[in-house]
């Protein structure tokens, strides 16, 4: 797996990564190491035993200092950011490596079972994901102990393994010595992860939109698929708008009861939120500011994460178009591009206005989508609200010598 790779190995200062850290200089075409302060109590002695290990075998190593956000599991939100740290530092072409054993599959299998797990957790630990290997999850933590003895590295293990406060460490220490080789949980846990491949794959074909802090989930597939793969969709989801976990088996019970209508909208925690929207249920995180206010200008305009085509000529196209994707001005003074503001008005062709927040709300778009859903405006007049109206504004008369034709090309 390491040969003809790039790796920067997850170097803790513990056995396992020591091993794995020897082997990637020996096999990867290139390797260095990167060591993670969680600035704990312990923290200190690792580091100093990352050096050494580093110091060894001869590896150029980088120590990253961290800080641990509170939260209801401090295991977990360490993961979180020592992950994000990792991958932050990783080159072009470079793997992230960690010296996950069978020993750390089979109690991740025992955990999630514990938990009430479906088929994802129990697959364990992915051997590959993204740009994340783990080598060694087919070895047991015995033989690479013994390797790590045999190869005299210095490595110390991370005292707050024996802490039986923690769920893991209970697993490790009293429930895996009564059962015998972790191998054959392994085992079990590589199985269930082959099958649930088969149902990601599956799940991978329904397409999803993707946008800054948002996800949609078109709703006419989901009621159509079975079961299992339905779910690995909205947890595809799960994991796009808040990375790289893909959320609860409440979470995706709440997101179910807004596809079926039970309610408008629902917290799944963490800051997102669910609700249907345009034939989609779809899952935004809070806390982002709407785009800046842009002019409408050639060739292209993006706000957010829409992209409109624009442009400018002389002569009126061939026929005004009407459609709500699809908008001709003629003569128009500078327009922007910007989020709707409360007084904005849509010019009616009887000469009154229509306020944009009822525009937005006969289009049916949810309140959240209107947060950042552009409008082209000059002031407090909506010349085009793109993908719902366009204002009765610029229609273009025969001395008429400047036209902007826009349509969209990408929606956010």
């Amino acid at each position: 797996m390491l040969a003809g790779r790039s790796c920067v190995v997850a170097l803790s200062g513990g056995p396992d990564s020591a091993a794995l850290a020897w082997l990637a200089n020996r096999f990867c075409d290139s390797a260095r190491a990167v060591h993670v302060d969680h600035a704990q109590a312990a923290s200190g002695a690792l580091a100093v035993a990352a050096g050494r290990v580093a110091t060894q075998i001869g590896m150029a190593l980088q120590t990253v200092k961290v800080d641990v956000p509170s939260g209801p599991s401090f295991e977990q939100q360490a993961r979180t950011v020592r992950y994000a740290a990792l991958e932050a530092e990783l080159q072009t072409g470079e793997l992230l490596v960690t010296g996950h054993t069978a020993d750390d599959n089979a109690e991740t299998f025992l955990l999630n079972a514990a938990r009430g797990t479906g088929m994802t957790g129990l697959g364990g630990i992915p051997i590959e994901r993204g740009r994340v290997l783990r080598p060694m999850l087919d070895v047991s933590r015995e033989v690479v102990r013994a390797f790590v003895a045999e190869m005299g590295l210095d490595a110390i293990d991370d005292p707050t393994n024996l802490d039986l406060t923690y769920a893991r460490n209970r697993i490790r220490h009293e429930v895996m010595p009564r059962l015998g080789s972790p191998l054959t949980i392994a085992r079990a846990a590589r199985l269930a992860s082959l099958d649930d491949e088969v149902l990601d794959a599956q799940a991978e074909t329904v397409p999803i939109r993707v946008g800054t802090g948002r996800v949609a989930i078109p709703t006419a597939p989901l009621r159509t698929l079975p079961g299992p793969v339905a779910n690995r969709v909205i947890r595809r989801g799960l994991r796009r708008v808040n990375p790289p976990y893909p959320g609860t088996s409440q979470m995706v019970d709440a997101i179910w009861s807004v596809v079926r209508r039970v309610t408008p909208r629902v917290e799944l925690g963490q800051g997102v939120v669910s609700y249907l929207s345009e034939g989609c249920v779809v899952l935004e995180t809070g806390g982002f500011d709407p785009p800046s206010p842009v002019s409408l200008s050639t060739p292209v305009t993006s706000f957010g994460d829409w992209t409109l085509a624009v442009v400018e000529q002389p002569d009126p196209p061939p026929a005004f178009p009407l459609g709500p994707g699809f908008a001709a001005f003629a003569d128009p003074p500078e327009l922007l591009v910007r989020v709707s503001v409360p007084g904005d008005r849509v010019p009616l062709r009887n000469g009154g206005h229509k306020e944009v927040a009822d525009v937005f709300a006969e289009a049916r778009i949810a309140r959240e989508r209107r947060r950042t859903w552009p409008v082209v405006a000059a002031d407090e007049l909506v010349w085009w609200v793109p993908g719902v109206r366009r204002g009765w504004l610029g229609w273009g008369h025969p001395s008429s010598g400047r036209y902007l034709v826009s349509n969209i090309l990408q929606e956010g």
